[in-house]
């Protein structure tokens, strides 16, 4: 059995809240992303929403199905792009539950990213599912994530430098930014950002840039999910010290705004890994990015594959 939550209701919103936050810190990347929209800095039309529980008075599994934002014009239009999900169980959950609510609430006609799920137990089970039904295939990226005390980073804050290069002013970025910002990068439309996306995080949340004579060398921004990303220099103002500069500024600004600051790290990405710990973030986990790449696709006005998919799962 699965319900799908009202989140028009704002008892069962509390209550799918209340599941998650029991589950800290593994689940605060939905915790955080769910969290916005009951405080509407997202809309659930900004990013087309849906939750699903097991049993809403005894929950034992969350999964949260949404868009990246700005990439949907319209709801009837979300099979035609990747849907993202996050998965949450509570430590007791059996395998049955999440099996049955894998195959009932999960679009498997098209790609689907899994984000910041649990390696151990939750990772396995979509492999599992994945293989026995002969539905697609899929890659996984895998992560560390991490968080920041607050009370370690007002400590850390005190020793940590300060001192801005000549010439350099740091301030929030402008929504002007961020085609420069994709373009520097070199995002594609594949990827996990787009224009309008990270406009609405410099109007709406956090963003700190470092700027020379007005032009942007160093950025980094809050996403729409809660999650301290998007760490980028351009190559001629590296070793310069400023994305330390940028990501102590943007923690404080963040903890004005939200209870928790965290983020998510490649395994190998040393300089991520060296800056988190000299700011005081610590370890809440390992969780992974799973791309799933369905093996029937249904083509608008082609009822036929969709069928096969149905009957395969």
């Amino acid at each position: 059995m699965y319900t799908e939550v009202n989140l028009c209701n704002t008892n069962n919103f509390l209550i799918v809240l209340k599941f998650l936050r029991a589950q800290l810190p593994q689940s605060i990347f939905p915790w955080q992303l769910l969290t916005y929209v009951y405080q509407n800095v997202l809309t659930r039309d900004d990013i087309y929403i849906q939750v699903f529980v097991d049993n809403l008075t005894d929950i034992k599994c969350v999964i949260i199905l949404y868009s990246a934002f700005g990439l949907v014009p319209y709801w009837a239009l979300i099979e035609n792009y990747i849907r993202n999900c996050t998965i949450v169980c509570d430590k007791e959950y059996t395998k049955d539950i999440l099996v049955e609510m894998l195959s009932k609430c999960i679009p498997w006609k098209q790609r689907v990213m899994f984000c910041a799920v649990e390696q151990n137990y939750i990772t396995p089970v979509i492999e599992e599912f994945v293989a026995e039904k002969k539905i697609g295939s899929y890659k996984i990226w895998r992560y560390i994530q991490f968080e920041l005390d607050k009370n370690v980073f007002l400590e850390k804050s005190k020793i940590l430098p300060k001192t801005v290069p000549e010439g350099i002013e740091i301030r929030p970025l402008q929504p002007e930014d961020a085609l420069f910002m994709i373009e520097a990068g070199g995002y594609t439309p594949d990827d996990l950002y787009s224009v309008t996306q990270i406009q609405f995080c410099i109007k709406n949340l956090c963003s700190m840039g470092a700027y020379r004579h007005g032009k942007l060398l160093c950025w980094r921004l809050l996403q729409y999910d809660g999650s301290l990303d998007m760490v980028y220099t351009v190559p001629e103002a590296r070793r310069l010290g400023l994305s330390s500069l940028l990501s102590v500024r943007l923690a404080a600004e963040i903890f004005k705004i939200q209870e928790r600051v965290f983020g998510h790290t490649a395994l190998n990405n040393r300089n991520s890994l060296g800056l988190a710990a000299k700011m005081g973030f610590h370890e809440t986990g390992i969780c992974d990015w799973i791309v799933f790449e369905p093996k029937y696709t249904c083509a608008k006005g082609d009822p036929h594959h969709l069928d096969v998919l149905k009957s395969s799962i």
